[in-house]
């Protein structure tokens, strides 16, 4: 599967698009304004240069003697200067006046009309104005960098504005776009907080149009999804009571025969394996059925008494302890409470304490403590079985793996352990197996403390038979 980001998709398909406007923009004002002002500051000069041949010529027609004029105070021409431009008067071949900026005056005045030119790293725009009845030249100039600044500052008087309304496009967009994109996100969370049993219709939540048809799709599978457990539990309810009628109605019989076989020992064997086998199929399938029932039904969490539960099945597990000629021991804490399923916590609890008193041999013992710990400055409830008996050898949690079974001396399915690791997952806990140095098992149990504190342990000792 490939994935994009649709937040950049749609930041790309406008941004782009305006960016691109914003180019040509930006090219097409700089050559229209390079050219207006262009036009306008060439008429200026004009200008500037007839003001200046008018002052002269009144200067001549008044009969003044025109000579080198030191300041330009008297013909008020500070604005030129102010302007970077300059001026420069020639009478003839002689330059009678000048002031402000100038290229470099030649060996006589230059030609009538506009010229650019260079002077040094200085380029100039020029103009040259003949007088018609006197040998009077007025040259005005002025950098064409000053032109270039002109042109910036009209380009960027018109590009400015532009970027900020960008800048506002692609805010609005964000926001509104995280606004769309909150319903996705809170169908990511839903589904992300459900089991994986719980297959109801997501609704309650407003969401885009374009999203419905994903929600009514997802909403359609579940439904089918939950259709085909709920057909696969009912098939597995009656296969299994289908198959345990007639399997005890097998043992029955065989165990009569038993009764009635006195005098032959080798069939007398063959219907102890077979009343032996007859066992081991019946808790395959009753294990089966547990696990059906576990995967899919959701169970309904509530608080649970944890101390009273536990207490409760080790009673049970003592009475077989007891006639094995075991040593039963039980430490439970009281006021241990935690959330979750009491029969699925009941039936891992039950799966524990009867692996343990089956495989433990007569003289051992099995123990059984439950209590309250601290793990990463939180609490949680720790239940520990051990028991007696050969161990799991050196990978213990393969024990876990469903049908895995060990030659530990017993007929057992193989689906206990594996009924207990999913249980304690669905409450969000841990089971561990580790072989104890001095010989059997342990196993683990964390799960997390959502009610009340541990206090006090009780101790109960089976009396050895």
């Amino acid at each position: 599967m490939k994935l994009y980001s649709l937040r950049h998709a749609t930041f790309l398909s406008l941004l782009v698009p305006m960016l691109l406007s914003l180019a040509l923009v930006a090219g097409s004002g700089l050559l229209a304004a390079r050219s207006a002002i262009g036009i306008l500051r060439d008429h200026e000069m004009e200008q500037e240069a007839r003001f200046l041949q008018t002052l002269v010529n009144h200067e001549v027609a008044e009969g003044e003697r025109l000579g080198v004029i030191r300041s330009t105070e008297s013909f008020g021409l500070r604005e030129l200067q102010a302007g970077k431009s300059g001026f420069r008067i020639w009478a003839g071949e002689v330059v009678m006046t000048e002031a402000g900026r100038l290229p470099r005056a030649g060996a006589s005045a230059p030609p009538a009309g506009f010229s650019d030119l260079h002077d040094g790293e200085q380029a100039w725009r020029r103009l040259v104005v003949r007088a018609a009845d006197q040998p009077l030249v007025v040259e005005i100039a002025e950098p064409l960098a000053m032109r270039d600044t002109l042109t910036w500052r009209m380009v960027r008087s018109l590009i400015v504005p532009m970027l900020l309304l960008i800048i506002a496009v692609a805010a609005i967009a964000t926001w509104r776009l995280t606004r769309a994109l909150r319903p996705l996100t809170l169908l990511s969370a839903e589904l992300d907080r459900r089991d994986s049993a719980d297959l109801r219709p997501l609704a309650g939540l407003r969401i885009p149009i374009e999203v419905a048809p994903l929600v009514a799709a997802i909403n359609d599978l579940m439904a089918r999804l939950g259709r085909a457990i709920t057909r696969e539990r009912e098939f597995v309810d009656n296969a299994a009571h289908e198959l345990r009628t007639p399997l005890a109605a097998l043992k029955t019989r065989a165990q009569a025969t038993r009764a009635h076989l006195t005098g032959n020992a080798e069939a007398a064997r063959s219907l102890d394996l077979l009343v032996a086998a007859v066992d081991r199929m019946t808790g395959v399938i009753e294990q089966l059925l547990l696990m059906a029932r576990l995967d899919g039904t959701p169970e309904q969490f509530g608080p649970v008494d944890l101390s009273q539960l536990a207490t409760d099945i080790a009673r049970e597990a003592a009475a077989a302890a007891v006639a094995r000629h075991q040593e039963f021991v039980a430490e439970i804490a009281p006021a241990l409470s935690v959330r979750g399923s009491a029969d699925a916590l009941a039936i891992a609890l039950r799966n524990l304490l009867d692996n343990a008193v089956r495989y433990t041999p007569a003289g051992g013992h099995v123990r059984i403590a439950a209590f309250q710990a601290e793990a990463s400055g939180q609490p949680d409830v720790r239940i520990i079985v051990e028991d007696d008996g050969p161990g799991l050898g050196e990978q213990p949690e393969r024990a876990f793996a469903r049908f895995a079974r060990f030659d530990r001396g017993s007929s057992g399915s193989g689906l206990g352990l594996s009924l207990v690791q999913e249980t304690i997952r669905r409450h969000d806990g841990t089971v561990t197996l580790e072989n104890r140095p001095e010989g059997g098992l342990r196993c683990t149990v964390r799960l997390h403390s959502r009610f009340g504190t541990g206090a006090t342990s009780l101790r109960h000792r089976s009396d050895r038979t």
